[in-house]
């Protein structure tokens, strides 16, 4: 597993610091988790200082753990391509995104009652819209189809983790590899 790439994977590179050896961060989530949701509340700023300072770089692999609990509708697919398309086109607002489409009352509820409006794919290009998103992206994440490719893929690649255990589910940080265990602040450089 170690330097697999993954189909949704999110690359965001640190701002070059002569001062500090960038430590890599690597998140496992998935976009309909609740503790994804509520990591993202408590770490997203952190991480984003981070970046912007040099301290990291970040690897962000959105899965569909748990997608089997949007009730067929694949949120965890379609919000991975939707995201996966705005980083691919229009990189400066990926970040908004993320944290947009993970913050609390606009990510959807992993329960039996999944709300179909709030994870449609609509929904998910509003939030893009509202974050001056090309309206070339709006149509297609408008139209993003969980049984293509990359869907495909992205299944596949759940069960290859799950089979290899290399995380216990999401969200898992890795940090230089290694999974961090929540306790104390979030390591961010090495002096040189």
């Amino acid at each position: 597993m170690k330097n697999q790439e993954f189909i949704s994977q999110l690359e965001f590179r640190g701002k070059d610091n002569p001062n500090y050896k960038k430590l890599h961060y690597t998140l496992f989530m998935d976009f309909l988790c609740p503790y994804c949701g509520k990591f993202h509340a408590a770490y997203g700023r952190i991480l984003k200082d981070y970046l912007d300072n040099g301290y990291i770089d970040l690897t962000i692999i959105p899965l569909a753990w748990i997608d089997v609990f949007s009730n067929g509708y694949h949120y965890s697919i379609r919000a991975a391509q939707a995201a996966h398309i705005i980083k691919q086109y229009q990189p400066e607002i990926a970040w908004d995104f993320i944290s947009k489409i993970l913050s609390k009352g606009v990510q959807p509820k992993e329960t039996d009652n999944y709300d179909i409006k709030q994870g449609s794919n609509d929904t998910l290009a509003y939030w893009a819209k509202t974050l001056g998103a090309k309206k070339s992206l709006i149509d297609k994440i408008a139209n993003i189809k969980a049984d293509n490719e990359f869907g495909q893929k992205m299944e596949a690649e759940v069960e290859v983790l799950r089979n290899s255990q290399l995380i216990p589910g999401t969200p898992t940080l890795l940090i230089n590899g290694k999974a961090w265990d929540y306790e104390g602040d979030l390591p961010r450089k090495k002096n040189l």
